[in-house]
């Protein structure tokens, strides 16, 4: 699970000042977009502000043949959104993509949805002020169920995600950035009654967002593709893509983490799963949580 990031009163104070130029309207060149995703979760500032850790990540990043980097950015976009500009040309100049990514659980609360359409909007607009390459999504993490609250309020926190989704497609529409949230495996268990429908959750995500990464976190193959099958065949109906994630972090269970395989096996269980989610037109690729884990894991 992505570490908890809340803007806090100094950048929410920042974003209501924040002062970006005008929208450029002329097309500038973009990153190509690979037919096959194979992401990582970057959620440390460093990579941005520092240049030994912005070279050993993007060293990462080419020996892993990765293509896109889901990069934290709502603190970046105020605090150092120079900083941020820069990583992201940089990375484009390497053949990688950037998402924005953003994530706060308590923004499934209604309370919090302004807070969450304000960021995507001030995303939005530093997006498309670059003047080079251009990130090409705005990624959420947002974990209704890590809240304490969820037991009790599943229903309701889960209308409320979905409420917050369509919101964030609004503030976007028009802007050539995808809408991606990150999603566990098991949404596909949680009924919701919706527009006189009951459907799983993540049916009714996937309805409201361009791309799904699924939090698909096993050391197994074989059930990585079992427990993804769902959103797969779903996204085959509705043609939107599903990317597949595995996790890399030690101090977690085992069966959750390839911390104790290593990274050659992950990326053999990786490829496993490629080879066999191709089937289905839906999968858009694989992703690992997260850069530190990653750099980190043996051989």
């Amino acid at each position: 699970m992505p570490p908890h990031l809340a803007l806090g009163a100094v950048a929410l104070a920042a974003a209501a000042v924040l002062a970006l130029p005008t929208c450029a309207t002329r097309e500038v060149p973009q990153p190509p977009v690979p037919d096959l995703q194979r992401g990582l979760w970057v959620w440390s500032n460093l990579p941005a502000v520092q240049a030994g850790p912005r070279q050993q990540l993007l060293q990462l990043a080419g020996e892993q043949g990765l293509t896109t980097l889901f990069l934290q950015a709502q603190t970046l976009v105020y605090d150092d959104p120079a900083a941020l500009a820069d990583l992201v040309q940089q990375a484009a100049v390497d053949e990688l993509e950037v998402e924005l990514l953003a994530g706060d659980h308590n923004w499934a609360w209604p309370a919090n949805h302004a807070v969450a359409r304000q960021l995507t909007r001030d995303l939005r607009d530093f997006s498309m002020n670059q003047p080079g390459a251009r990130p090409t999504a705005v990624h959420f993490n947002i974990e209704p169920h890590a809240l304490p609250e969820w037991p009790t309020a599943q229903t309701a926190l889960s209308h409320s995600l979905l409420d917050l989704l369509e919101q964030l497609h609004t503030e976007l529409a028009g802007s050539g950035l995808a809408l991606v949230l990150d999603i566990p495996n098991w949404y596909d268990d949680i009924l919701v009654a919706r527009d006189g429908k009951v459907r799983p959750l993540s049916e009714l995500v996937q309805d409201r967002t361009d791309r799904v990464v699924l939090m698909d976190y096993r050391d197994s193959p074989a059930l990585m593709l079992q427990l993804a099958q769902a959103e797969l065949t779903y996204g085959d109906a509705i043609g939107k893509p599903v990317v597949i994630a595995a996790e890399s972090r030690c101090q977690l269970n085992d069966d959750l983490t390839w911390c104790e395989e290593g990274r050659e096996a992950l990326a053999a269980g990786l490829a496993t799963v490629r080879a066999a989610a191709g089937e289905h037109r839906s999968f858009g690729g694989t992703a690992v949580h997260d850069w530190q884990g990653l750099a980190e894991l043996g051989p």
